[in-house]
């Protein structure tokens, strides 16, 4: 049986922040696809841990999603996501298996 599809918008914390937890995680029997995109008015970051997301040094551990554009990331089963922003921020994301199995 396939995983569902899940959707939704947040507000995005703005870094440096005291708490930064995943806005989404998968599930531990599929690897995911999930689509952001920034409707925020700031730029996101976007990474797989949340210390790399969670400063205002520029690493190569974390991902630039400027405003109103979007990406696709994969994840594998259990892996986070996590995202802050240097201002009031929103992003809208939409996950979905990233190779559905076969009925």
């Amino acid at each position: 049986m396939s995983t569902p599809t899940t959707c939704g918008t947040i507000s995005v914390v703005t870094v440096p922040a005291s708490n930064v937890g995943p806005f989404y995680t998968a599930p531990s029997d599929a690897p995911m696809r999930v689509l952001v995109r920034n409707r925020g008015g700031t730029l996101i970051f976007i990474a797989f841990e949340s210390s790399a997301v969670n400063g205002v040094t520029v690493t190569s551990a974390r991902f630039e999603l400027p405003d109103g554009v979007s990406e696709v990331f994969i994840l594998q089963p259990r892996q986070d996501i996590f995202a802050v922003s240097l201002g009031p921020g929103r992003l809208s994301f939409t996950a979905s298996e990233a190779l559905p199995k076969e009925t």
